[in-house]
């Protein structure tokens, strides 16, 4: 028996005499739970002299990873910290950059650590692992579900299609994360419900319990696709319709998986769905198996082809993905409903494909005149693919229409067929002409827009996009920094008064005709409905039709003549504009919500109680939030004492690294109030003001209440005088 067990034990058990200590390996050792699959801990080496960690890095190729000195072992039953010593095949605190397998192995040696210490978590910030086993035991993992018997009780038949297509009602989605661990960190994640109707896309945040639990309720006034950002874990999308129920299953680990495939750039990558039920489960099941195209983006053929050659190779591209398309229909016991989104999805696809293109040449035109791209214009007849998805009437095919929309308001199509889109542009004087006056130097395209300006100073002109680029596409701020004027130019422009021009909103001028253009494009009776929607959604989101802009008075005569123009006829589209307007117009100043949300912001502002408040949502890497923090300087320093106003900055661990963060501020915000919160509850104040891009401003008054949550930071001084308040 001793000649069995003694070799079976050298496996484990390396004995050294000469310095009477002993070395223990745990192969693979067991865990609780962990954030990522980036970083797996192969083996364990406990000794008398060191305990040394394993590890084995998947990273995408050429790119870095770092290992922190800070990253330590701690006990789980203590909080004993045990910090690295030294690292082998890596420097601490240093880039190391992956090799063109996109693998590494690393050894992390901590001190001994004793014998009695069984259990520990590895703190490594995103990489951290929890309840990793140092005596070779089992963990104790999260309580998981069988998915068999998720589904059994989660399924449902789907009831059919609704009577009605536009209607207004709730749409609940729950869920569940098998085996997962509040400790991980991802406490909720944000739903974007698209409204294909205004173009709106506001962010939703969901809560994740610690069972691994979720639900919300989704506003909708139609059927439509719903996307998850479930951040590093990838992006989920979902059918959903008014007033009916989906359920689905997620899978932790799987999550992961889908993570590291991301981050690897491996084109088999497929989201992370276990299991769907509910009343939905089935239209999502189906077209969650639907063949998927490996190629979405055009890459840079707007450069490189001409117009014929992109359509031919964006067919090529789809070729294989249509025949699998149609495959799965025929060959399939699918809902005609599935048959039918899946059906215009490949459509869309293609027609983004086509208008992506199209759109991206003409910024090459502007910028590129030798472009291969260039070598042919494009002709009416690039734009027919379209026909067939705008004659369609069916409103299902509004359903994930979601970018096709924007790309669509914004085509070449018009300009094509000889009825290009004018901008109104009132010429203002804008210092341009001053700094001439005064002796600056400018280039020979500021010199072309300097004699546009003189020529037409103070009258409204029609424009197209090309000559609103060619003469103001110029900054005047630059052009004073470069000739040392700022300070001349900032005086000057305090003691201009300029005439308010009358303003006829652009979009109303050309929406008739460009309506009539796409009915007789699409050969249909009325309207297209898809245009239509693409149309409503430019006017509501994309337009620049807002307080800042227009006054109550000018959007209620623009909304009057949207309808008498009949550029759009669909009632329901029509009312969904009219309805976008009257909230956005019609928005008094609200208290902040007794939730999460409103606890969160409650505690930003409430040291600041008594006084006005303007807080700035901003990240390190962006550049418009960078560029207004530091040219509004001056105006704060002169008011950081002002007892009636307060500016606060906030962003979030997850928008502004920790290193990044601290250096911006120490070199522009010092003295100044900043909060870096965490992700989790930056979600909860986007959801609170529905914003999904940076900066952001919100106003609120001396008692917390929001006067503006989309402010206008120009308008800072003249709005707070108006509630009495004085800034220097």
């Amino acid at each position: 028996m001793k000649g069995f067990l003694l070799p079976v034990l050298a496996v484990a058990l390396t004995a050294t005499a000469a310095r009477g200590s002993r070395t223990e390996v745990i192969d693979h050792p067991d865990y609780e739970a962990r954030g990522s699959a980036v970083m797996t801990v192969t083996s364990i080496e406990r000794s008398d002299t060191a305990t040394r960690m394993n590890v084995h890095i998947e990273y995408r190729p050429h790119f870095w990873v770092r290992m922190d000195s800070t990253y330590c072992l701690v006990d789980t039953l203590t909080d004993t910290r045990y910090c690295p010593v030294r690292g082998e095949g890596f420097v601490f605190n240093e880039e190391y950059w992956m090799p063109e397998e996109g693998t590494a192995d690393f050894t992390v040696v901590f001190p001994p650590i004793p014998e009695e210490v069984k259990c520990v978590n590895y703190d490594a910030g995103s990489w951290s692992i929890y309840g990793l086993r140092l005596d070779g035991g089992t963990a104790s993992k999260p309580a998981t579900v069988n998915p068999d018997e998720w589904s059994t009780r989660h399924e449902k038949p789907y009831p059919g299609e609704p009577t009605e297509f536009f209607q207004h009602g709730e749409s609940r989605l729950s869920g569940h994360i098998n085996g997962y661990d509040p400790r991980v960190g991802m406490s909720n994640f944000l739903i974007y419900a698209y409204d294909n109707l205004t173009g709106e896309s506001n962010p939703l945040s969901v809560d994740v319990d610690a069972d691994g639990n979720f639900e919300k309720t989704i506003k909708m006034n139609m059927p439509g696709c719903v996307s998850a950002n479930l951040g590093s874990y990838g992006w989920l999308s979902f059918y959903l319709e008014p007033s009916r129920d989906l359920d689905i299953l997620l899978d932790w680990e799987e999550m992961l998986r889908y993570q590291n495939d991301r981050v690897m750039e491996r084109t088999t990558a497929k989201p992370p769905i276990a299991r769907y039920g509910g009343e939905l489960g089935d239209i999502n099941r189906e077209i969650d198996d639907a063949p998927t195209c490996q190629i979405t983006w055009i890459g840079d053929i707007y450069k490189t082809m001409t117009p014929t050659e992109a359509s031919a190779q964006i067919d090529e591209w789809l070729r294989d993905f249509n025949a699998d398309i149609d495959g799965y229909i025929a060959g399939a016991s699918l809902n005609p409903l599935t048959k039918k989104l899946v059906d215009s999805q490949r459509k869309m696809l293609k027609a983004k494909m086509l208008l992506d293109y199209e759109m991206m040449r003409r910024d090459v035109r502007r910028e590129d005149s030798l472009a291969a791209s260039l070598r042919e214009p494009v002709t009416p007849e690039f734009f027919l693919p379209l026909k067939e998805l705008l004659s369609d009437s069916d409103p299902r095919t509004l359903v994930g229409m979601n970018m096709l929309s924007n790309r669509l308001a914004f085509s070449g199509i018009f300009e094509v067929n000889n009825l290009p889109y004018l901008y109104t542009v009132y010429v203002s004087d804008r210092g341009l002409g001053y700094l001439k006056e005064q002796g600056a130097t400018l280039t020979p395209a500021e010199e072309v827009s300097l004699r546009f300006i003189n020529e037409n100073l103070g009258t409204t002109v029609y424009l197209t996009l090309d000559d609103m680029l060619k003469y103001f596409n110029v900054n005047i701020s630059e052009i004073a920094r470069r000739n040392g004027m700022t300070d001349k130019l900032t005086a000057y422009l305090e003691n201009v008064t300029l005439p308010a021009p009358e303003r006829p909103c652009d979009e109303i001028k050309y929406a008739g005709k460009q309506s009539q253009f796409m009915r007789e494009f699409a050969g249909t009776e009325g309207i297209p409905l898809l245009w239509q929607a693409a149309l409503a959604s430019k006017i509501c989101s994309w337009s620049g039709i807002k307080p800042d802009n227009y006054s109550r008075e000018e959007i209620t005569l623009f909304l009057e003549d949207l309808n008498q123009s009949k550029a759009i006829t669909e009632p329901v589209i029509l009312s969904a504009v009219n309805e976008y307007f009257k909230k956005l117009y019609g928005a008094d100043s609200y208290e902040l919500p007794d939730d999460e949300r409103g606890r969160v912001m409650k505690a930003l502002i409430a040291p600041h109680k008594g006084k006005y408040v303007l807080v700035d949502f901003w990240s390190t890497g962006c550049g418009p939030c960078r560029y207004t923090i530091e040219h509004s300087a001056e105006m704060r320093k002169a008011n950081l004492d002002n007892p009636d106003f307060k500016m606060i900055f906030v962003t979030s661990e997850g928008e502004s690294p920790s290193e990044a963060y601290e250096k911006y501020v120490a070199a522009n915000l010092a003295g100044e109030t900043t909060h870096r919160i965490s992700a989790t509850d930056f979600n909860r104040l986007r959801d609170l003001f529905g914003f999904n891009g940076i900066p952001r401003y919100v106003l609120l008054d001396r008692d917390g209440k929001v006067l503006s949550d989309n402010f206008t930071h120009h308008q800072l001084r003249e709005t707070l005088k108006g509630y009495g308040v004085e800034l220097k």
